[in-house]
Parts: structure tokens; C-alpha cells; sequence
């Protein structure tokens, strides 16, 4: 336990006030797929040690995650891009609209398709966009010298 409350404080020290984690203290990115982690992380410390302050840590990233959600693709965002203007400081978060196959799967994974549905995302049609998206057919030789085509799923698309 002493390890895991660690790696809370870690991670709460990484988050932005837009609820979301960032890569590190260093990094100017926010990655769904990285904060779909620390979203289970602080869900499965928040049952074990009832702390009010990782409820509302898995809350606020709950909420950024929701928020990454693309309606106009059908699937989530790959995070956003953190920009910190010099002269006003103001920092700026913008979508990283890149598609990334295991994003889509972990959410799923991760809320459900019922915890999906509270965040007024439908799991089937992400998962139908997801397959539109990286699903990949070649043809392949076998040893024999015949031809088959293969279906498999690509990870990203490649930005």
C-alpha cells in the first residue's frame, strides 16, 4: 500500500487544472490513453482507502476524458497538446486529434459500456468506428507459394 499511495502523489502532483494527467512534469502533452490509467489507478485507490481527494481526482479525470471524446469522428481524441504562451503564461490545451486503436479499446475496457453510456457515448458505435478506422487487409504468401488475404487492426493512424 505504502507504494501505491506513492504513486498518487506522483501522479496528483501531475495533474492540470484542466483535470487531466500530464505525461510527466516535463511533458506538454495530455495522452487519453495515459489518463484512462490513471483514471482506474485513482478508482482503485479511492475503494481501498475511501480518501475523498482521489474520488475527486478520479472524477476530474473522468471528466477530461469524456471531454476528449470527438463527436464529429466517433472516437476519443489521442489527448491534447499543452502550449504556454511566453509573454502572458497563459497556458492553452489543444486537441491532439490523432487516432489511436488501443485508446478506443481501453475505454472500453476501463468504463463499460454502461460507464460509456453515462458519459453519453455509445461503446458499440465506438467500437464499429474503431474498427472502420484500423482495420488493415494485405495479402500475404505462404510458404507454399499460394496468396491469402489477412485482416488485422493497425495501431494509429500514423501522425
Amino acid at each position: 500500500m505504502p507504494m501505491a499511495l506513492s504513486i498518487g502523489e506522483y501522479l496528483s502532483g501531475l495533474q492540470v487544472e484542466n483535470g487531466g494527467i500530464r505525461g510527466s512534469p516535463v511533458a506538454n502533452y495530455l495522452s487519453t490513453e495515459e489518463n484512462i490509467d490513471s483514471y482506474v489507478f485513482f478508482s482503485l485507490l479511492n475503494q481501498v482507502t475511501a480518501e475523498p481527494a482521489y474520488l475527486q481526482i478520479e472524477q476530474d479525470i473522468q471528466n477530461w476524458i469524456k471531454n476528449t471524446y470527438n463527436p464529429d469522428t466517433g472516437v476519443f481524441n489521442r489527448g491534447q497538446i499543452i502550449s504556454t504562451d511566453a509573454r502572458s503564461g497563459l497556458t492553452t490545451y489543444q486537441p491532439d486529434t490523432g487516432f489511436a486503436t488501443d485508446t478506443q479499446a481501453l475505454a472500453v475496457i476501463a468504463f463499460g459500456p454502461g460507464g460509456l453510456a453515462a458519459m453519453g457515448i455509445d461503446a458499440n458505435a465506438l467500437l464499429d468506428m474503431t474498427e472502420q478506422l484500423a482495420s488493415v487487409t494485405v495479402d500475404y504468401t505462404l510458404p507454399n507459394g499460394s496468396m491469402v488475404s489477412v485482416t488485422g487492426f493497425d495501431f494509429s493512424d500514423q501522425r
